[in-house]
């Protein structure tokens, strides 16, 4: 599906060697002009990490993935992002069937651990500025403004 055809609702999956976020479209931002790169709302509900790239204290808090060697972590109580939707692709329905079968039915907070929600923001926070470092050139650059 070309990036142009996404809408609100689509899943879509950033992805490196050792990790894939999931997220959920929820809108495309305009465009300030041409050139500039086309910016998303997005919602995250998955982390997936190779289970070797995950350290082992953060283990006991996600779920290992029953097709592969990963930890799927639940990031639905994580911030939501406002990120190019260039470093993002179209998920497929074969992958991202089991990582919906492996979240609760409910991301309320009266029976998950604290512990499992500040380990996935530290996951995502950490895989974000890894992807950030690396692609610097296709966020915004904000031009602040100085009192005269």
């Amino acid at each position: 599906m070309p990036k142009s055809e996404l809408s609100a609702s689509s899943i879509l999956c950033l992805d490196d060697a050792q990790t894939r976020l999931y997220v959920e479209l929820i809108q495309r931002l305009p465009e300030p002009d041409e050139s500039a790169q086309q910016m998303a709302w997005l919602r995250p509900f998955a982390i997936q990490v190779n289970a070797t790239a995950v350290l082992d204290e953060l283990k006991v808090y996600g779920d290992r993935h029953p097709e592969c060697d990963a930890m799927i972590f639940d990031a639905r109580n994580t911030a939501d992002l406002i990120w190019p939707l260039s470093l993002f692709r179209p998920a497929l329905d074969t992958e991202v069937i089991y990582l919906l079968a492996m979240l609760p039915i409910s991301s309320g907070i009266v029976n998950v651990p604290p512990e499992k929600h500040k380990a996935a923001r530290r996951i995502l926070n950490q895989f974000l500025r890894t992807v950030w470092l690396a692609n610097k050139e296709r966020f915004p650059v904000s031009e602040v403004q100085h009192p005269s």
